[in-house]
């Protein structure tokens, strides 16, 4: 029994050598390190939720449909590209007539009053 067992823990640690390479190379491909893949396949598991990710034939398709050729040429997924209206008015600086601001402006007005 022993032996069984110290046969099947050196069978499992070989069959682990040799095919951690084809299992590294496959998980790489279905959880990528480029984000515009990522995008893609998230995109894909959202609209499909039957999506697998473990089909090669899967992801090439869900490549072809959100991949498009000015991401190829961007490096960035379209939404990272578009420019968002609130945050380049906020980059210009504090909009006027924000209340928000206004009440923090004045409490911090008022504490700075208090340590005086």
């Amino acid at each position: 029994m022993k032996t069984g067992f110290v046969l099947l823990l050196v069978v499992a640690g070989v069959a682990g050598g040799v095919g951690h390479d084809s299992v590294l190379k496959q998980w790489k491909e279905i959880f990528p390190s480029d984000v515009v893949h990522q995008d893609a396949l998230a995109r894909c598991s959202s609209a499909d939720h039957n999506f697998n990710r473990l089909s090669s034939m899967a992801r090439d398709a869900c490549y072809q449909r959100w991949l498009q050729p000015t991401v190829a040429a961007t490096g960035r997924p379209p939404i990272l590209s578009m420019s968002n209206p609130i945050d380049i008015e906020a980059s210009r600086g504090a909009r006027q007539g924000d209340i928000r601001q206004e009440q923090a402006s004045d409490f911090y007005r008022q504490v700075r009053h208090l340590d005086r």
